[in-house]
Formats: structure tokens, sequence, C-alpha cells
């Protein structure tokens, strides 16, 4: 994949849920992960679990 291909790998679901994330943020992600793409079912699992906690974070706020 290429660094673009992940970039939207990263952006699109947000954008699909009316989230987003800081240009740098995913810049750091991208330098991070490099040329490794054996590294990119961790990164999905760890992007999976934060933005879960953002939204029970943002339920618990609405709610209470």
């Amino acid at each position: 994949m290429t660094r673009g291909q992940i970039r939207d790998g990263i952006e699109k679901p947000l954008r699909l849920t009316g989230a987003r994330m800081s240009a740098r943020l995913v810049e750091q992600l991208l330098n991070e992960l490099g040329d490794e793409t054996g590294q990119l079912p961790v990164l999905q699992h760890a992007l999976n679990r934060t933005f879960h906690e953002f939204e029970k974070r943002v339920a618990t706020a609405r709610s209470g």
C-alpha cells in the first residue's frame, strides 16, 4: 500500500462518522508505520479500539 492509501484507510472511516483526526496525528502514525505494512493490522486494531473509546465517552457525556 502507498502512504496515500494508508492515509485514506485512517481518515475515510472517520469521515463517514463525522469524526476527525488531527493532521499531525495522522502524519505521526504514517511516519511510525514507515514501510512496515506488516504492522497494518496492529494499527487497525489500535485505531478501532481508540474510536470505540471515543464513542463511549461521547455517549456518556451526552447522557450525563
